[in-house]
């Protein structure tokens, strides 16, 4: 008899949910945008209760549309957007809108950190930078101008957290979502009290923190039913987003992930926590027991191809960009493209960066420009890896997930470029694959994450030749040289 999963994704401005068999297939899904409230440059925010209306409604639909037999699903899970926080009373109804991870507002209460403790052993600590993106600043901003609300908060809430218990009204979290706060320890493992008693916050009011995978509870009652869902189906615990996703695509010690969509993260796995005495690259808890990632972050990827198409090729498919880009053959091209046309992220961390794209001539056309695109972005890609592989062993192969796994010549590029193979998936919006697995592991559909790895499909592999690698190597030195000369 099969057994069904359902693996949720609220991303930052749209909410996924798919229907998996024990095999990781996915039978049906739903997903359903909703907008950002933008109040300034600086204040973010997005409505809770908003997250939970239509998480309801994507999980029902994504059960009608898969065609299963909803009494046979066995359990569910979130995966979600990190850092946004959301305070709540004992009901778990939101006392204020959530204060989105995009949001800088908590600039004085950044600098009141940065006045008490030390940049470098924050880090170390936290793996991350003193910063007003994340979520303790947040929870202090409220606390100095929000009185009112921070006393009749029960709870601060990341979005996991907010769904997992309007789910089964269990107040918890995971390790890779309080790794996104400023306020948790990665080598502890645990909440950083000494950091939140500074700032006169209540450890009480945060959740507890639990092993992804974990189950905590069923359905509440009454809830399932309206959700198209039987009365026994277990709630475990999920993850943030990016680290579900490694999960989905198959992470491990050998086989490193980049999720290239919009923006692109890059996920390496380790024993130990890892991190890096220059800071260059953040360092999180992973979602099981004695695991650990970093995880580079380059800002705009696929969105620069989406701006390129836009502005110069808008009646062209982006088949027909990758088309384009082919007529230059596949010797590494002349121009340099550098894609911060938002930010850098990491390594660089830049201030007020800018894109650009270096190196054209007379004999530039438009497919040397389409190519340079896809090539600065796995430079990037590249210049993370390099960073984590300081720290430990490197791994053999990238598992490319997200839209721009769906560009061969993309995957052909990564691969020479970072002289790894390049494998994709079937499924290559891996974030609902991930929390499905999580979903699994606390109902007992799968023994251990291995048994569930074990049923991940690979779909094409790209082995880099090391004849191009060789070339690329030299661009890349090159490459490197320009972008620090351009950003000073």
């Amino acid at each position: 008899m099969h057994h069904f999963l359902v693996g949720i994704d609220l991303g930052t401005t749209g909410i996924r949910s798919a229907i998996l068999d024990e095999n990781l297939e996915v039978l049906g899904e739903e997903y359903k945008e909703y907008p950002l409230i933008t109040l300034s440059a600086s204040k973010i925010e997005q409505d809770a209760n908003e997250w939970w209306e239509i998480t309801r409604d994507v999980v029902k639909a994504s059960i009608m549309n898969s065609g299963a037999d909803p009494a046979r699903i066995r359990g569910i899970s979130v995966s979600s957007q990190g850092i946004a926080i959301v305070p709540v009373d004992k009901e778990c109804k939101p006392l204020r809108h959530a204060i989105s991870w995009l949001d800088t507002r908590a600039v004085d209460e950044t600098r009141l950190i940065l006045e008490k403790f030390n940049m470098l052993d924050t880090y170390k600590k936290t793996g991350k930078r003193i910063s007003e993106t994340y979520t303790l600043p947040k929870i202090m901003w409220i606390k100095n101008n929000e009185p009112d609300v921070y006393n009749r908060t029960y709870k601060f809430l990341l979005p996991h957290d907010f769904i997992i218990a309007k789910l089964c009204g269990v107040f918890a979290t995971d390790h890779t979502m309080a790794s996104g706060t400023l306020a948790y320890d990665i080598n502890a493992q645990e909440w950083w009290t000494g950091i939140i008693k500074t700032f006169g916050i209540e450890v009480e009011k945060l959740p507890c923190i639990k092993y992804s995978g974990t189950p905590v509870g069923t359905v509440l009652p009454g809830l399932a039913g309206e959700m198209g869902l039987p009365g026994d189906v277990i709630v475990s615990v999920g993850g943030q987003d990016q680290k579900c996703a490694s999960l989905g695509a198959g992470i491990s010690e050998d086989v490193l992930t980049v999720s290239l969509g919009t923006a692109t993260a890059i996920e390496k796995i380790f024993d130990y926590p890892a991190v890096d005495n220059a800071m260059r690259i953040p360092a999180f808890s992973y979602l099981f027991k004695g695991k650990w990632v970093m995880e580079g972050v380059i800002g705009t990827s696929g969105i620069c191809l989406k701006w390129f198409k836009n502005a110069f090729f808008k009646d062209k498919s982006y088949k027909e960009l990758d088309n384009m880009a082919e007529e230059t053959g596949s010797m590494p091209g002349s121009v340099f493209f550098y894609p911060f046309l938002s930010s850098s992220g990491s390594p660089g961390w830049y201030e007020n960066p800018k894109g650009c794209f270096y190196g054209i001539d007379l004999s530039t056309g438009a497919a040397g420009i389409a190519r340079s695109v896809l090539e600065g972005v796995a430079y990037q890609v590249k210049s993370n890896i390099l960073v984590m592989e300081e720290a430990g062993k490197a791994a053999g192969e990238i598992r490319l997930v997200g839209g721009g796994a769906s560009s061969n010549l993309w995957c052909r590029i990564m691969a020479n470029v970072t002289g790894k193979r390049v494998s994709t998936l079937y499924t290559p919006e891996t974030a609902c694959v991930g929390a499905a697995i999580l979903a699994g592991l606390g109902a007992g559909v799968f023994k251990n994450a291995e048994e569930a790895l074990g049923k991940i499909r690979i779909k094409d592999v790209f082995e880099c030749d090391k004849d191009l690698t060789a070339l690329y190597r030299q661009k890349f030195e090159e490459y490197v040289c320009m972008q620090e000369r351009i950003m000073k």
